[in-house]
């Protein structure tokens, strides 16, 4: 999702891309973007930064020990950087964060430390994490290596306030319970398990941030979890930092379905079957804003 342009980006395991947009009439409409580097099975990420006027999109993937970004300016893509990460690179994730006048982006990464070859220890697995900066075209570290058990791997990161980042947090490849991480990105940056109540478990978790508008606008973190042929569920943290629905749609899907989160609407785009045939449709939803406080004077 691009703030500024209102948009969001799609980018297909075949390296096809494409650009969701809602026009002031009408509904969601879809645009062809120029392809970028086909069949990347390597971890991929994306995400927005730049001036709060105008940001550019960053899509980006690990080969290996190496993290190649990439930006989508003039319509077509630059490589813009070449990291090595150190470590062998499990898992990533990726969202962007406020700093400034300027939207940065930032990477979570679990990377794997080989031992020796005759070692009869176990390899060392670690978490970092890292800031990308637009004007510098650089990434740069924003804490220590982090200790880590093997086989946890971030899944998804938003940012739910100006510098802190909420990351869920996942065994791989297993049905599990996600744990969740706040990373404060601020004079002393700082990493610190987030408890919250969780008994729900799902193959795979995303994350993005939606304002309620109304007399009482906020944003709020809102968790998507997938199962395959299935529709989307959603979910928030209530007051008591307990993971709650917000609510699902009651259709039946014949087919995988994709979530796109613009700034204060979510639209599901899936695949039904009416009269024995196969149709796409979109559905568009929206928080609730909050009730208005009482006067107190009354």
């Amino acid at each position: 999702y691009v703030p500024s342009e209102e948009a969001v980006y799609f980018w297909n395991h075949d390296g096809k891309c494409g650009k969701f947009t809602i026009p002031l009439e009408g509904d969601l409409t879809w645009e062809s973007i120029a392809d970028l580097n086909p069949y990347i099975f390597y971890p991929r990420f994306a995400f927005a930064a730049g001036p709060k006027e105008k940001q550019v999109l960053y899509l980006g993937w690990t080969d290996d020990r190496r993290i190649t970004i990439c930006k989508y300016e003039s319509g077509g893509w630059q490589q813009v950087s070449l990291t090595q990460a150190g470590g062998v690179v499990e898992g990533l994730t990726a969202c962007t964060f406020e700093t400034g006048n300027h939207l940065h982006g930032c990477l979570a990464l679990n990377l794997r430390f080989k031992k020796r070859k005759n070692s009869f220890n176990r390899d060392d697995y670690k978490a970092c994490f890292l800031s990308y900066n637009p004007a510098t075209e650089s990434l740069s570290s924003l804490l220590p290596l982090q200790p880590r058990q093997g086989g946890q791997n971030f899944t998804t990161a938003t940012e739910v306030d100006k510098g802190k980042i909420l990351l869920v947090e996942q065994q791989t490849k297993s049905r599990s319970k996600p744990s969740l991480s706040l990373l404060s990105i601020s004079d002393t940056p700082s990493l610190a398990p987030q408890q919250v109540i969780n008994e729900t478990a799902y193959d795979r978790w995303e994350s993005f941030s939606l304002r309620a508008e109304g007399e009482l606008p906020i944003s709020m973190p809102i968790f998507t979890t997938y199962e395959k042929n299935n529709i989307p569920k959603f979910y928030k943290l209530d007051k008591n930092d307990q993971v709650v629905s917000v609510g699902s749609l009651s259709i039946e899907s014949v087919g995988n379905s994709l979530v796109l989160p613009f700034s204060n609407v979510v639209y599901v785009v899936t695949t039904v079957k009416e009269d024995g045939k196969k149709k796409i449709v979109s559905y568009k939803g929206k928080l609730a804003s909050p009730a208005k406080k009482p006067d107190k004077k009354s």
